[in-house]
Order: C-alpha cells, then sequence, then structure tokens
C-alpha cells in the first residue's frame, strides 16, 4: 500500500511543476470538503522530489560538487572549470522555488495550526537554505520568500545572519515537534512515511550540522547549540543507530534514482583520485562498495579533476559503484546516523561539550560500514591510521572518516574540505586562473542577479573581481589560511 500511496503523489509532481509558480497557496489548499487541486501534502512531496533531484542529480551530484569535494570526477571538464550561465541559474531558481514552496506550506500550517505540518516544513526549508548558503555564500533569505508581496529584488544576507536564522528555525521546528500535535504530514511525506518522530530526530540532528559548520567562525553560537541538543536527548533526540534519512526512488521511470538515470547512457563519469587514494591507503573494505575496478587491470584508480580528458580513458580509471550508481531504486541521501556520530566525536575532541570522543568516533564508522554492507571491522578499527591515539591527530582523523562517510552527499563532502582541510586536497591542476591551490571555494553567482538584482547583490560581490567565478573569497565558516 506504501508504495502505491508513493506512486500516486509522484504522480502529482508534474502537476505541481507547472501550477506552483501561477497559483497562490489558498488556491491550491483550500476547504477539503470542495475539490483541492494540490493539498500541502502534495507540495511536501514536490518539495523532497525536487530538493532529492536538484542536490542529488548529476549535475550537482557527480559533476560540479562531487569533483570539488574530492568524490566523483568526469572526464569531460578537461583543463578547465567550466561555468554554463543556464546550469547556475537553474539550480539556483530550482532551490529558490523549493524553499518558496514550503514557505507557503508553513505560513498555511501555522494558519490552520498544523503544528506537525509546519514544523517539518520549517526543517526542509533550513536543510535546502544551508546548501544555498553553503554554495553561494551571501544569498537573499529574509526577503527571498516574499515574491507574492511584491518583493521582486530582495535583499542580500550575511551567511552570519543565515546561520542564526537557521538555528533559531530549527529550533522552533524542535519546539512545536515536541507539542505532541496529532495533524498528520499525509501521503506526501514520501521521505519519511508520516514519522514524526524521525522528522524531529532529523530536525535536531540538522541542528548539529549547522552549528558545527559555523563553530570555527562563531564559537560561542555553535557551542550553545551543540550543547542544547547534545545534552537534553528527552527533549531534543538525534538520529538513531541504523536510521538515516534517504529518499527511495521508485525505480521505473520517470523516477529512477537520478545518477543510475543518467549514467545509463553516459561513460564520462568515474571515481575521483582523491577518495580513491584515501581507500586505498587504508585498505578500506568500503572501496568496492563504492567504485568499480578500472576494466584494464582489475585495480582502483581514480581521476584527477581538471586533468586533460586525452590522458584517461574510463578504462583505466574505476566508475562508481553498483550501490550508489546503478541501481534503478537507489537512494538519495539527505542525512545518516554516521554524520550525526561524528559532529558528536569532533564536539566532544574539541571540548565544544563533555563526552566520549572516541565512542562517537567508532559508532559513526561502525554505522558508515554496517550502511554498506560491512560488518567485520575490527582489523580496520584497530589500525594506528584508523584508531584514535590520544593526540592532536585524532581530530583529523574523525574528520576524514567523516569525509569518507559523506560519499554522495556531494555537497556536504565539498562544505567538510572546505571547513577542515580534511582530506588536505592537490592543487588544481590547469586551473583557469592559474594561482589557486585548493578546489573552488564556492558556486557562482547566476548572471541575472548581476543584472536583475545589481544594487543588492553589489555589496556582496567584494572579493570576487576579476571574473574568478569559482573561488574569490572564502565563505564565512571557512576559516583556513594560506588558501587561494
Amino acid at each position: 500500500m506504501k508504495q502505491l500511496f508513493i506512486k500516486s503523489v509522484f504522480g502529482l509532481l508534474v502537476l505541481l511543476q507547472v501550477t506552483a509558480c501561477t497559483r497562490t497557496f489558498d488556491e491550491m489548499n483550500t476547504n477539503p470538503n470542495n475539490p483541492v487541486t494540490a493539498p500541502a501534502t502534495n507540495i511536501l512531496a514536490r518539495s523532497i522530489q525536487a530538493t532529492a533531484g536538484t542536490l542529488y542529480g548529476e549535475r550537482l551530484g557527480m559533476y560540479y560538487l562531487g569533483a570539488y569535494g574530492g568524490q566523483t570526477s568526469v572526464r569531460s571538464v578537461g583543463a578547465f572549470y567550466e561555468y554554463r550561465a543556464e546550469i547556475v541559474l537553474s539550480h539556483w531558481t530550482s532551490l529558490y522555488q523549493i524553499m518558496n514552496d514550503l514557505q507557503k506550506v508553513i505560513l498555511q500550517s501555522e494558519k490552520d495550526n498544523n503544528k506537525n505540518m509546519q514544523a517539518a516544513a520549517i526543517t526542509l526549508k533550513a536543510f535546502v537554505a544551508q546548501y544555498v548558503t553553503d554554495m553561494w555564500g551571501d544569498v537573499p533569505y529574509s526577503d527571498a520568500l516574499k515574491g507574492e508581496d511584491g518583493v521582486i529584488q530582495p535583499a542580500y544576507d550575511t551567511q552570519e545572519a543565515i546561520y542564526n536564522s537557521l538555528l533559531a528555525e530549527l529550533k522552533k521546528a524542535a519546539d512545536l515537534f515536541n507539542e505532541g500535535a496529532i495533524d498528520k504530514l499525509g501521503d506526501g511525506d514520501i521521505l519519511m512515511s508520516n514519522n514524526t518522530g524521525k522528522w524531529k530526530r532529523f530536525c535536531n540532528s540538522l541542528r548539529l550540522r549547522v552549528a558545527m559548520r559555523m563553530s570555527y567562525a562563531a564559537p560561542a553560537v555553535a557551542t550553545a547549540a551543540l550543547k542544547e541538543v547534545l545534552t537534553n536527548a528527552a527533549s531534543y533526540p538525534v538520529l538513531q543507530q541504523d536510521e538515516n534519512v534517504s529518499l527511495q526512488w521508485l525505480g521505473t521511470a520517470p523516477y529512477n534514482e537520478p545518477w543510475y538515470e543518467f549514467l545509463r547512457t553516459r561513460t564520462d563519469y568515474a571515481m575521483n583520485a582523491t577518495l580513491i587514494d584515501v581507500l586505498n591507503n587504508y585498505a578500506d573494505p568500503r572501496l568496492p562498495v563504492y567504485a568499480l575496478p578500472a576494466a584494464d587491470d582489475g585495480l582502483y584508480h581514480g581521476l584527477i579533476t581538471g586533468r586533460p580528458g586525452s590522458e584517461f580513458t574510463l578504462n583505466n580509471v574505476s566508475r562508481i559503484g553498483t550501490k550508489f550508481a546503478g541501481t534503478a531504486n537507489g537512494l538519495s541521501p539527505f542525512m545518516r546516523y554516521s554524520e550525526v556520530c561524528f559532529i558528536m566525536a569532533e564536539a566532544y575532541q574539541r571540548n565544544l561539550v563533555t563526552g566520549n570522543a572516541a565512542d562517537a568516533y567508532v559508532k559513526g564508522i561502525t554505522a558508515s560500514m554496517a550502511e554498506n554492507g560491512i560488518t567485520n571491522i575490527s582489523t580496520y578499527l584497530n589500525d594506528p591510521k584508523v584508531a584514535l591515539a590520544g593526540n592532536n591527530g585524532d581530530l583529523q582523523k574523525i574528520n576524514l572518516q567523516k569525509w569518507i562517510a559523506l560519499f554522495k552527499q556531494s555537497a556536504e563532502a565539498w562544505s567538510e574540505a572546505r571547513r577542515t582541510d580534511v582530506p588536505l586536497m592537490a592543487k588544481v591542476p590547469y586551473d583557469y586562473n592559474g594561482s589557486h591551490n585548493r578546489p573552488p571555494f564556492r558556486y557562482p553567482y547566476p548572471e541575472e542577479e548581476l543584472f536583475l538584482n545589481e544594487k543588492n547583490i553589489k555589496p556582496h560581490m567584494e572579493g570576487l573581481e576579476n571574473n574568478d567565478k569559482y573561488w574569490g573569497k572564502q565563505v564565512w565558516w571557512d576559516k583556513r589560511s594560506n588558501v587561494h
């Protein structure tokens, strides 16, 4: 029956894509006793599907952010970082449309006193908003979702302000969930199947993610948020063992998992050399799950992002593994329990919160291995390169294992690499500027913003001069030194 519900909701997504921009939310959420065009539960479904399709699709997930994060690569990138205005704009537009739809759900749910729906929509909107600001830095946020109020040139918020807003919004959502309301999210909850308890745990886990991401830029604010969640498990529970937040695709056209769907007819994607080298060096048992052996020699080799395509064939590098790119009804991972464990391990290791870093660290590795069908890991855990040793190198080990476990969460892997410089990535070969020693710091603004919202974007363009679209200044929370 659940499968039938999901199919029926997915079937409404095409209609919603047409109507979302042109009909007010009031028109779509009329009296349930009258004909309904698009109730809130279906808008939720569309938002979940669109979030997965954009963030975990081919272009962001494999082509751009997967390469920046050192996990996937594409031969056709060649010796340059390609800027295609229409693709950048499509990502910007898609993510803002998702947030706009969710804001309508939030406002109507508040009016109708549907607290669980309101909290879920706040949670998902915050999830998307963090990706938006992590990709672009300063962006419109507080004014961005007021188009129906006549705001067509929204002001830009600093990333610091956005992060503070995200913490406040997620706290509000968590407290709404705690009120124990009985309203249901409906058949459109294709992410959690109406499990509001899991939505609450997802919400609090996102609070940990936001707080840790900003912890080097605003340590006092971040520490307060981490403590509030990690020392109040009864009020603010997080994801539990074996509990991941993922969208499972139906496995039938047009709802195949995006990587599978794209790679059915394309042969130019491969694993990134950064990830393959790490997995090889650690004899990591996840290697044959993440990657396929190279056809030429049966070994595992990665593709170096930015190298000319003439230096490689896809016979001498490893393709993406079947679990992640060869399964029609595969998963798009929003958040994993292992990530929560590694956030806790880092918080404890840095003495931001009192706790056992080694225990949380082992739980994180164990969870990541189990997710990939691996249970016998005692040898791996006891390897001196892996085991915590009670010294300054432990934090780097925690950060590296977190990055490994984030495979297919390309935007998160890229953000973590920017935040921690782990793994330390090589100088970009043949970059267009000729002066960069790391992968890109940011995703470029769409050209339309420069034309249509020039007054508001102009102050935030400082440091992005000389057409350096992918690097320029580091985002607010990226406090690494000696990177350019």
